[in-house]
C-alpha cells in the first residue's frame, strides 16, 4: 500500500510538471502571436480575403488544450 501511494504521489508530481511545462508554452505562444500582430499592424500589413491566419493558429492551439484536459478527465475518471 505504501509503495502504491508512493507511485501515486510521484505520478501527480509529474502531472503538475507537465501541466506547467504546457501553461508556459501557452504563454510563450500567445506573446507571440500579440508581436506578430503588432508588427502587422506597424508595417500595415493586411491579411487577404478568408480567415486569418494568427486567429486560426490560436483557436487550434486552444483545441488542442481542451482536448488534452477532456483527454486528462476522461483518464482519471477511468482509473477510479
Amino acid at each position: 500500500m505504501t509503495a502504491m501511494h508512493r507511485e501515486l504521489v510521484e505520478v501527480k508530481r509529474e502531472l503538475v510538471q507537465f501541466t506547467a511545462l504546457r501553461n508556459n508554452l501557452i504563454t510563450r505562444l500567445d506573446d507571440a502571436v500579440a508581436r506578430t500582430q503588432e508588427a502587422m499592424s506597424a508595417t500595415g500589413a493586411r491579411a487577404g480575403s478568408g480567415p486569418d491566419p494568427l486567429v486560426e493558429a490560436r483557436r487550434d492551439r486552444d483545441m488542442g488544450v481542451v482536448k488534452s484536459m477532456l483527454a486528462e478527465i476522461l483518464e482519471s475518471l477511468g482509473k477510479r
